[in-house]
Formats: C-alpha cells, structure tokens, sequence
C-alpha cells in the first residue's frame, strides 16, 4: 500500500498512509473504535474507494495482480451460513469435488467432529453447531478458493475462551497473510508485527 488517503466529510482516517505486508507473515490492526479498522478492510476488498493511494499485490514471482480483492478472504465473528448442507455452504454454486473440500474441512480439523460431513444439514444460520465450527467452515470456505490473505475481523470474540484460543491457534498457524483486527491483545500470540491505528 503506497499513500492510502481516506475521509469521511471532515473526518480524516488515513492520511499518506503505507506498509508492505509480507506474504505469509502474521499482523495486527490495533486502535480505538471509529480509528479506521473496518475501513482499513473494506479498502482491501474493494468495498470502498480510495481518495489517493494505490494498493498493489504482487505474486510470488513479482507480477501485480489488477482484481487483488479476489485473493483475500473475510473471516468474521458472524459468518453466513444457508439452512443447507455443509456441501452446499462451502461451494455456494462453485465447481468443487467433494475432495477438494474434504481436504479444505479437514485442515480446520472439522472432518472429524462430523459423520459424513459433507452432507450434514445446516440449521437456522449454523444453531445446531458451534461457534468455532461456523468459523472454522469460513476459515474452509477462503481455503478452498485457495486465497492468499485472509482479513479476520474481531472473528473469536463471541466465541468461549477455550474455543477462542482453539481457533486463534488454527487462523494463526495457516501459510497464509493474516491481518487481524483485534480489540483486545493475546500477549500469547504471535504476530510478525502489530499496527496501532490512531
């Protein structure tokens, strides 16, 4: 990201704003409420336009890719899930063989939680599993459409600390860019480099 400018009438987020995000490394988005956070992401997916600045995202061989929003992945505390099999709310209308996304839930370690899991039914947007299992099958989702970055916003904190710090361990542990944002710090995690937003 080079020079990122972003206001809102005479509210000023982000003024000559840049970073280089390395590929696979782990970040945190840090910053009182209304600093930018949110924002931040939605410049990233190309939900909001710049007002100068570019964003750039470069290949493993040093090409820029022009549609970048479409290798970044969205892992909120809330994902949408359809009163539909786990089959369908993974590929949702996608062309993907059930090994592809065998392969997908078993590296967020579902597959072993469900019996023919593929074909387990969803009910009333995710009530008859848990939390981190929603979050987990977001996490499969991003995984499957093989995205390099993943943005997680605030996605454990309504989740029990036990399972919070189950699913931060999983999120932190994939070769993948992270850039989280986070109310509260997990001095135990690790992050290759922490943004205070102001």
């Amino acid at each position: 990201m080079q020079d990122l400018a972003k206001s809102f009438g005479e509210r000023t987020l982000f003024t000559h704003f840049s970073h280089v995000f390395e590929r696979g490394k782990k970040y945190l988005l840090t910053g009182p409420s209304g600093c930018g956070k949110s924002t931040f992401f939605a410049m990233l997916l190309g939900d909001e336009t710049l007002d100068e600045g570019q964003i750039i995202f470069r290949e493993k061989n040093g090409q820029t890719v022009d549609n970048f929003a479409a290798n970044i992945g969205l892992i909120s505390q809330s994902p949408h899930l359809f009163n539909q099999t786990i089959r369908y709310n993974l590929a949702l209308g996608s062309d993907f063989t059930d090994e592809q996304m065998l392969k997908a839930l078993d590296q967020v370690g579902l597959t072993s939680e469900f019996e023919d899991i593929l074909n387990v039914k969803i009910e009333n947007n995710g009530e008859n599993i848990s939390g981190g299992q929603k979050i987990r099958l977001e996490i499969a989702r991003s995984l499957l459409r093989q995205k390099e970055v993943l943005l997680v916003d605030e996605a454990t904190a309504s989740l029990d600390p036990e399972n919070a710090k189950k699913v931060h361990e999983l999120i932190l542990s994939l070769p993948l860019t992270i850039i989280e944002i986070a109310h509260h710090i997990d001095q135990k995690a690790h992050y290759d480099q922490i943004i205070a937003l102001k």
